[in-house]
């Protein structure tokens, strides 16, 4: 039955069925073939699954985002990023990446990064000259950063990330309405209804995840997954080399967030019972579905950049690959130095480690 489900799940995918929906109805296949497990239970675990104060951060964060760029806070961002590092050789390219630092500690959304600073940054690279593919690939690279939370009120102990994501809305809001006068209160229900269907389609298939994973816990499958890695060869290296490649897969066609609600509790017991510490588990997990959102067939900041210059996914892809394969070298770095990678969450929370 397990293999039937995921053959099932595959081809959903291939044939172009929208993910949330492949999770959703595998889900309920899977469950209904059960006759100890009424199928209600899809449907509670589903409203289960989103009834968290932890998860209001994603829409929130896509709310900040919409509020950034309505309110024009993304182009003065942009202005100030010219400002600084705009008058040395590359200058347009260190500025894309560096707004998009600023923009990942603000707003969260990698696909919002893309979306609201390459409409402006990448023909405006295009017209000093830069090709279409560096373009691409510099604004597709840089706003995987978007992953990263906001840490400074976060690691103060100021704010927990949901708290983080709603002072970013209440900031751009203030900022857009009272001192730029950039954001229009008549243009507010419009903002939160864009809103609302971006979030809707991470907190559908996340939902969909949650009842699939009750389906994998009927299977005991993160038992059987930990039998495979603990008596494998290699242990804890061949297993972070397993998960970097596995996640790099999911994150080509599914959304960070269910990506790691399915998988993570699968595989957390294995990283446990070979010594990964669940910190550099945590990193890896996140770069590596970061990564996902520039890598074809279905990256999604990657086609969105793409989609922007006016050139094909291949070409993408080329653009993107020195930045891609950048990336990767650190992962192998973390894998095979993880203290080095440890060393300042250990100095800030010595009582955890």
């Amino acid at each position: 039955m397990q293999i039937l489900l995921i053959v099932l799940f595959v081809i959903f995918v291939l044939i172009g069925v929208p993910i949330s929906y492949a999770l959703g109805f595998v889900s309920f296949a899977g469950i209904a073939a059960l006759p100890i497990i009424p199928n209600s239970v899809v449907f509670t675990k589903m409203f289960n699954g989103l009834n968290s104060f932890t998860l209001l951060a994603v829409p929130l964060f896509i709310l900040a985002a919409n509020l950034m760029n309505e309110g024009s806070i993304s182009d003065r961002l942009i202005d100030v990023c010219k400002s600084s590092v705009g008058h040395v050789r590359g200058g347009l390219a260190h500025a894309n990446i560096l707004v998009s630092m600023i923009f990942a500690g603000i707003s969260g959304s990698s696909q919002a990064d893309t979306a609201g600073i390459g409409k402006i940054l990448i023909p405006a690279m295009e017209k000093q000259g830069y090709d279409k593919g560096t373009a691409v690939g510099v604004t597709a690279a840089s706003s995987t950063l978007g992953s990263i939370i906001l840490i400074g009120g976060i690691v103060s102990g100021l704010f927990t990330p949901t708290e983080s994501a709603a002072v970013a809305c209440v900031y751009a809001l203030i900022i857009g309405i009272f001192f730029y006068h950039t954001i229009k209160i008549s243009r507010i229900p419009a903002i939160l209804i864009e809103t609302m269907k971006l979030s809707s389609l991470s907190l559908f298939a996340l939902a969909a995840a949650n009842a699939l994973g009750e389906l994998m816990s009927y299977y005991q499958l993160n038992e059987k997954v930990q039998g495979i890695f603990v008596g494998m060869p290699g242990g804890k290296l061949v297993f972070l080399i397993v998960v970097v490649l596995f996640f790099m897969f999911v994150g080509t066609f599914m959304d960070a967030v269910p990506a790691m609600i399915l998988f993570v509790p699968i595989i957390l017991p294995s990283a446990t019972a070979l010594g990964v510490s669940p910190i550099i588990l945590g990193l890896i997990v996140v770069v590596t579905l970061a990564l996902g959102l520039v890598t074809p067939p279905y990256g999604l900041c990657l086609l969105l950049a793409g989609s922007i210059s006016g050139i094909s996914i291949e070409d993408s892809f080329k653009g993107v690959l020195p930045y891609f394969l950048s990336s990767i070298a650190v992962l192998a770095l973390m894998i095979v130095f993880s203290d080095v990678f440890l060393a300042i969450p250990t100095a800030l929370f010595p009582n955890l480690f």
